[in-house]
């Protein structure tokens, strides 16, 4: 089936060329029409080519080329190759039928996808303001040094009783 879509897309691919190609009729000395059909299109590209397309359809059945290809001509070349390509592209999508496992693997996906715009917008709403650092140091400890000379205002000593005690709590009971 993802052939179909790939041969969906490579019309549509034809839809653009031939809709840039009718610059190359409408550039040429004759009645001026606002839609060039795809039999005056490929006429103006390669008429020895259709010429020859003509007789081997009419060879196999004069039926085929006057109703059925005229017909198929008729329109313009971006329309035909369009609408079969955009029918081609959609009928073949490969995810348009998704099972419900598939379908909960998506929305999960999409859940961590949008998961840093939901805990920022929680950040906002706690008072956390947008641009602002929650990294950045507040300097709480800065008291311990002495200003003037960059020396410890404790001693080793008073320092490490002051890490014992945070490691080791006094138990309250």
């Amino acid at each position: 089936m993802i052939i179909g879509f790939y041969f969906g897309w490579i019309f549509l691919v034809l839809a653009f060329a031939s809709a840039a190609a009718e610059v190359l009729v409408l550039s040429m000395p004759h009645d001026s029409a606002l839609l060039v059909s795809a039999h005056d299109l490929w006429f103006a590209i390669r008429p020895g080519s259709l010429v020859i397309f003509q007789i081997h359809v009419e060879r196999l059945s004069p039926f085929l080329w006057d109703p059925v290809f005229r017909a198929l001509l008729a329109p313009p070349a971006w329309l035909t190759f369009g609408g079969i390509g955009i029918a081609m592209a959609w009928w073949f999508w490969p995810g348009r039928h998704i099972s419900e496992s598939q379908k909960e693997d998506i929305l999960k996906r999409e859940e961590a996808l949008f998961l840093y715009d939901e805990l920022s917008r929680e950040a906002v709403e706690n008072g956390f303001l947008p641009g602002e650092d929650d990294m950045l140091p507040d300097h709480a400890g800065h008291h311990v040094m002495n200003s003037d000379s960059g020396e410890d205002i404790h001693t080793n000593d008073q320092l490490e009783a002051q890490i014992e005690h945070i490691r080791n709590p006094p138990k309250t009971d």
